[in-house]
């Protein structure tokens, strides 16, 4: 085996260990939120009563919110059921980017909207990429139970 091949069998171990460091950190950032809504629910319902988005879904959209960031969480955490999880989350995070977090600013540069920036773009890449060779539905696709 030349070096070529050993240097590109080192970088394919080490980016699975990134990759699952990303999943997690994402799964948690998404866990944590959730929490934090489910612990201050009338938090999230005024946040949404500020927001164009109450005029359509009225209070249905803060147990979805509130719910989905928690579960969605811990499944992006385990890797298991990773892209329903991720395609249940997405609307939430693109409701936060357009709607919520631009507030009276519009689209004015802020602490909360990075994050929510940065949260939905790594949602929509392990959509399309997958939750790595380091997850339980990498397992369960290549081990019979």
């Amino acid at each position: 085996m030349n070096l070529a091949h050993k240097i590109q069998n080192w970088e394919d171990s080490k980016h699975d260990g990134i990759i699952l460091i990303f999943r997690v950190m994402l799964g948690i950032v998404i866990t944590f939120k959730g929490i934090t809504f489910l612990s201050n629910i009338t938090f999230l319902d005024a946040l949404l009563k500020h927001s164009s988005l109450y005029r359509f879904a009225e209070s249905s959209w803060v147990w979805y919110i509130a719910f989905t960031s928690l579960l969605c969480g811990i499944f992006i955490i385990t890797g298991l059921f990773t892209r329903i999880a991720i395609i249940l989350q997405i609307p939430v995070l693109i409701g936060a980017v357009l709607f919520i977090n631009p507030g009276e600013h519009s689209f004015a540069i802020n602490g909360e909207s990075m994050v929510s920036l940065a949260v939905l773009s790594m949602l929509f890449y392990f959509l399309f990429k997958g939750p790595g060779e380091i997850s339980m539905d990498n397992y369960l696709k290549n081990h019979e139970l």
